[in-house]
Parts: C-alpha cells; structure tokens; sequence
C-alpha cells in the first residue's frame, strides 16, 4: 500500500463534512461532497453545507480557488463515484445505527483501491466493525477524528488491528505532510486520546466551580494565558465548543468508562445539566451595561463578577515560561496554591495513568493537548520542568498512587520539536534581537523583545546581522524561529509613544529611515536570506517578509499592514512595495500606461486602507506579501529546519541576489482622484469615520505620487519619502493618538 489519495468522498455535509471536504481539497485532493437528497434541488445539503464552511469566520480553505476541487452530490445520484474514490470518510450523525447504515449503503460501490474511514469524535471502532457489512472490513482502516474547527492542528488517527504497520506511518505521514496536521495515534478507548484527558482537565475546573471555591472569571484567570493555555480559559472555550457537545462528551465518557478510578470527575455537575436546558451558557456579554456577565451557580443567576481577589500576580505573570510560573502558583499558601497545586498533581497524575491505554507514547498525550487544546506546554513536558521526581514525591503525599513506569523514571522523553531545542544559546545584540548559529555555515536572527516587536534595537540588530552573515563563515540568514503565534508584530508602539509624547518626530523620521534602509538592504542582500514564518506578521512584520528574499511559512500564518488602524500608513517600504507590484501587474513601463495601473493600484489600496489580514500563507503568497520563490511547509514544527535547508539549499546553487527595487510607475492626481471617489462612497455610506476617510486620502496621495500631477516613473526611494512624511505629519495629529490610546487599551 501507499497511501496517498487523490479522489476522495465525503459522506456528509453537515459543519463538520464540508470543513473535511475542504481540507482535503486545500492538500490538492479532488472531492466529492454528498448528502442526502434536498428539498428544491438534488444537492441542496452538500451546496448548503459547502457555503456555510466558506463563510466561517476562520476560513477552511487556504485558498478560494480551492474551493474548484469540491463537486457537490448525493446519494442517490453520485454513489458511482466511491468506486473511483482512493479514500471514502463517512462524516454523519455520532450514533452507531445512522453511522452503520451509511457504510451498508456504501459497501456495494467500494472499488478495489477504495479505503474507508469514519470521522467520530468517540465511537469506537470495534463497535463499528461489529455492525458495519463484512465486505467492508478489508477496506476499512479505522477512525480519522478531525477537531473543529478543522483548521485546528490535531488529527488523531484510531487504526484497526488490520492495517499493518508501514501502512499506519503511511497513512500518518500523509496526514502530516499534505494536511499539516500534529498527527496522534490514538487508541480505541472512550474520547481517544485529546478529550479523554482535555476533558478530564476542564471537569477537575468545573467541579471547583461546583464546590463554590473559585468565580468564572477567577478560574479563566487560573487556567487561561496566566498558565500558557488559551485565553478563553475553560469556560469560555465550553460556550465556543457548546455546552450540548460538552454535556453530551462527559456524559458519554461517565457511561462507558467503568474501569477508569477517576470516572465520578466525568459526572456533570448539575448546573451544566441546567444550562444545557435553557440554552444557557457560562458567560454572555450585556451590550447594554457594557459588562460581562457569569454564571453564578450558587444563585443560579449572572453576576458581573470579577477576578479581583487572587492575590498578587504581576509578578508571576512577568515570568516568562508558562511552567515557571505554574511553579511559582503552587508554591503559595493561600486559596490559589491550593488549586493550582491539586489541579496539577491530579491532572498530570492522570496523565501518566492513561499512557498505554489512550495512546502509546507520553509524547502522543503531550501533543493532543498542544495542538487540540492549545496549551503551549503539554502535561509531561511541564512535569519534567516541575521537576519529575519532586512531582511524583507530591503526588505520593497527596494519596495519588503512580503508574510502575513513573516509579521507574527520573523523566519523561518528549520528542517535541521546538526551535530552541538542541541549539546553540543565542547571542543577544541588545534588548530585543539576538543571532545563533544554526550549524552548516547558517546564521539565525531573532527578535526577542516582548511582542517581537520592530523597536529601534531590533532595526539596528537586524543591520548587526547582516554584517555578520557577511563573514566568510556563514552562507546565509535565517529570520525567525518559524514558532508559535507571532513572527513580529510591528512596530513598537510604546516607543513611538514615547517620542510623540517628547515632540521627537525627528527622531521617529530617523527610525524610519534605519528601517527602510535595512529592509532595502534586506531586499537584495547577497547571500540567501529566509524568513521562517509562524503565527501572525503584522504592520512593520509584514514589511519585513516582503523584504526578505524568501519565506518558508507555516500555514497557519496570518500577515497584514494593518498601521491604519493605528492611525498611521506603512512605513517600512510597505506602500512602496504595494505601488510598485500594481505597476508590474498591470505591465505598466511608460507613462502612457498609467491607466493600467490604477485598478491594480485600488486593490492595493483597499488590502492596505481596510487593514486585510489573510487568514492562511497561501492566501499570503498570492496577496504578494512573499516573493515568489517562497513555499509553505505544512509538516508541523518544520518551519526553521525547511528555512535552513533551504538556505544550504540556495547556497549550493550558484545563490544570484535579486536586483534592488527598480523604479516604476505611479498614475499621480488621476489615479488619487479614483481612490477619493472611493473614499467618499465608503464615507457616505457611514462604513468609516471622518478621521478614518483622513487617513484614506493620505495613503491615497503617499501611494499614487504625492503632489504629481501626472503619471510618472519614480525611483523606490522617492516613494519611501512621501511613507516618511505621510507617517510623521500623522503622529502629530490628536486623531491618532486617540487611535493608539484605543489600541492600547486592547
């Protein structure tokens, strides 16, 4: 077997089918969707379910153009297309009896080559495969449990005895390399691997709530960012999933987990049965009063209740890694170290109980947590940061007894791949950047600085690590670590504050200058240079990437010039970049050409005046906020090793830097007059302020030519001085400061 399919049907377009649907299509897949028969047309379902998947907040596909891939259907019409199919999901309703008469409809149309999988997030396959026909089974490799949305990274796969070894890192490997997913292979056990144990965690929060101990907002606070879990916490992360689905998943793991010594923490607490009932949720915010509301159980009511009585945490929370602070929690005397401490000591205890049963690996369970729940730490991991032996002493002292393979460890091995991992230290060149050297002659710059923002020291660094990557010992940069969830997030506005606030707009004239001159120099350096994208590239970020020769991306990458939002255009280069890309679409080279430039030039416009931020790379590189010889790499935590190889890659090549920006056309007044009309429209219509239509017609006259009054050929240079001056005359204006203030605030 090599499993590698190219044709795939979807049975099911419900919220989850269509989402499966459009994945496979983003990996390169032709799709068919099927549903059952509509009511006006025969593929009314599986064309409603693909337009609600389109307009998720959190898009599925990478691109739109992906959505080509996807043919709706239905079962009476389309069935003739799973003989053809490489891989069949069956994506219906969680109950055993609709899901088996699916596969019995199906069985007749299998084709030799045809795998089948169901999608569920807890059905078991040994109850399947007693129900499902026997023609089936042969075909059948088990359970491929997507989390929504399915743009989350964890996929955890629940193979059948059948399907042999090679063919389950096959299949994995697929899972990993066209779909970018942190793949788990879970055991065939009540919740698999990721809700059996991120359920468990949630139920030990709810249960403290339940003994009236702590508030909703105490216990976000105590099991959200403050602990390198998501900010949602465990409540608010309950209303997003649905307090149905997570009723009905611990109601589900109580029943059928009879063996398990800690069952009575999956029971629901009664307040969940009731809100279930009446359509409640934990939290909710009163537009009104302006306030949020939360649950209070013991009135049954909404409380505008506060975290506010914790204790002092400011200097936790200046502790810079999540474990070293959950550390620091445990260790005091008062009602918080006390909850900190039992939650942990029974949270990774129960961990280490269900290796082996759950899934086969400690690293298997640290994984589903990261990449399902979004913890930046999984269980093992902290433990060994906790100190293992001190944790498995606590755990002794508080009547937890351990597993044989705890008693006879020091640690635990987590083959987590993370950037900082088995490198050398970095060198820091100041507060906010450093260089590491990466091995095989590749020289790595990093932004440290809280936010990884674009502070003067970074503009500097990043000049130091160009003159270094000039040595003769190295052959090329990296920018970035190609981890977590923000790559730069632009400029560094607590600075900029502060020179606004001592009338330095020289000094911040001259900050921008170091900044164009070192993205320029970026631009066309003479070694390979790459950046490696994670998470979000915003503003002066975003400036960064299109300077840089090449970014390697994580898909989940999400870049913008969002400056106007802060009251500001961008001034790194980036509104020359956009002018300039307008001209070389519209293959304009002469004056007499300036009329092809403008609607590429509006587009522009528009991606920079509206603050767009793109919601995959792929939608990244077809923006033009990479150049073209950039890749995504979908294998997780791959980022800055694909960036180093990369580098070595172009080096071995005979590299040939790009040429310096050239200079290009602008329409001048024309073009401006086309982008007012807009403007005024949008103003008009009451979509923007007065302040905000401002700002618009400033990046109107900087992108267009300043005072040109016709077409002209411009030099980069002449573009970089109207971002400048466009930039410094709008931080003296009370309009922006009121904007950054709000920005501020969050």
């Amino acid at each position: 077997m090599s499993f590698n399919p190219k044709t795939v049907v979807i049975l099911g377009a419900g919220i989850m089918g269509a989402q499966i649907a459009a994945a496979f299509a983003s990996a390169g897949c032709n799709v068919s969707l099927l549903d059952l028969l509509g009511e006006s047309s025969p593929n009314e379902r599986s064309e409603k379910g693909l337009a609600q998947c389109r307009k998720a907040s959190w898009p599925s596909f990478y691109r739109t153009g992906d959505l080509a891939r996807v043919r709706c259907g239905n079962y009476r019409d389309d069935l003739a297309a799973i003989s053809q199919a490489d891989l069949v999901i069956e994506v219906v309703l969680e109950r055993l009896d609709v899901k088996a008469s699916v596969l019995e409809m199906i069985a007749p149309f299998l084709g030799p080559q045809t795998k089948v999988a169901t999608n569920t997030s807890g059905i078991l396959m040994a109850s399947l495969e007693e129900v499902m026909p026997d023609s089936m089974k042969p075909h059948f490799i088990g359970g491929i449990h997507f989390f929504n949305p399915t743009r989350l990274p964890l996929l955890e796969l629940i193979f059948t005895d059948h399907v042999s070894g090679e063919e389950r890192t096959e299949i994995a490997d697929f899972f990993r390399d066209r779909l970018g997913k942190e793949v788990v292979r879970a055991k065939d056990r009540p919740g698999f691997a990721g809700n059996r144990v991120g359920a468990y965690a949630m139920m030990l929060v709810m249960q403290a709530l339940a003994r009236g101990e702590f508030s909703i907002p105490e216990l976000e606070v105590l099991t959200g960012p403050l602990v390198g879990r998501p900010k949602s916490g465990t409540f608010r992360t309950a209303d997003v999933v649905g307090l149905p689905t997570m009723l009905n998943l611990t109601k589900y793991l109580y029943a059928n987990l009879t063996d398990d010594r800690e069952r009575d923490v999956f029971q629901p607490p009664a307040f969940l049965d009731a809100l279930v009932a009446q359509n409640g949720a934990f939290s909710f915010k009163d537009r009104q009063k302006r306030v949020i509301l939360s649950f209070d159980p013991s009135s049954g009511g909404y409380l505008p209740l506060t975290a506010d009585n914790l204790g002092e945490l400011p200097s936790v929370k200046s502790t810079p890694h999540p474990a070293d602070r959950i550390a620091a929690l445990m260790e005091r005397t008062d009602r918080v170290g006390g909850f900190v401490t039992d939650f942990y000591l029974r949270f990774l205890n129960y961990c280490a109980w269900r290796v082996g049963e759950v899934a086969d690996t400690p690293g298997d369970i640290d994984r589903a947590l990261r990449a399902g729940f979004a913890w930046e730490v999984g269980p093992f991991e902290l433990w060994n940061r906790l100190g293992f032996n001190k944790i498995a002493g606590l755990m002794r002292d508080h009547g937890l007894s351990l597993p044989q393979w705890v008693s006879t460890s020091t640690s635990v091995a987590i083959p987590i791949r993370r950037s900082g991992s088995n490198l050398m230290p970095p060198n820091p060149l100041g507060p906010d950047s450093a260089t590491r050297y990466l091995g095989n002659g590749v020289l790595q710059f990093l932004l440290t600085g809280t936010g990884r923002t674009l502070s003067s020291d970074v503009i500097d660094g990043l000049h130091r690590a160009l003159d270094q990557a000039m040595s003769d010992k190295y052959v090329g940069l990296v920018i970035g670590d190609g981890e977590g969830d923000t790559f730069c997030a632009g400029a560094n506005l607590k600075q900029i504050g502060g020179a606004i606030r001592a009338g330095d707009f020289n000094g911040i004239n001259g900050v921008l200058d170091r900044l164009q001159t070192v993205f320029d120099r970026l631009y066309s350096f003479e070694k390979p240079v790459v950046a490696a994208l994670s998470g979000k590239a915003l503003g002066g970020g975003a400036e960064l990437l299109m300077a840089a020769p090449m970014v390697i991306a994580a898909p989940d990458s999400y870049v913008g010039l969002v400056e106007m939002g802060v009251g500001v255009i961008p001034a790194g280069c980036g509104t020359t970049h956009f002018a300039q890309r307008a001209a070389q679409q519209a293959g304009a080279t002469t004056v007499a050409d300036a009329g092809k430039v403008t609607p590429f030039l509006r587009d522009a416009f528009l991606r920079i005046a509206m603050g767009q931020v793109t919601t995959s790379a792929h939608q990244a590189l077809d923006a033009g906020f990479f150049s073209p010889s950039s890749r995504i790499e979908m294998r997780p935590g791959n980022v800055l090793e694909a960036s180093k190889a990369a580098v070595l890659e172009f080096a071995e090549g005979n590299y040939i830097p790009r040429a310096p920006r050239a200079p290009f056309l602008v329409p001048g007044a024309n073009g401006r007059a086309v982008l007012e009309v807009g403007i005024e429209g949008f103003l008009a219509g009451g979509q923007i302020t007065e302040y905000d239509a401002y700002l618009a017609r400033r990046l109107a006259w900087a992108i267009t030519g300043g005072d040109l009054s016709d077409a002209a050929v411009v030099s980069p240079q002449y573009l970089y001085a109207l971002e400048r001056q466009v930039f410094v005359e709008l931080v003296k204006n009370p309009g922006t400061h009121q904007k950054m203030a709000r920005f501020a605030k969050g």
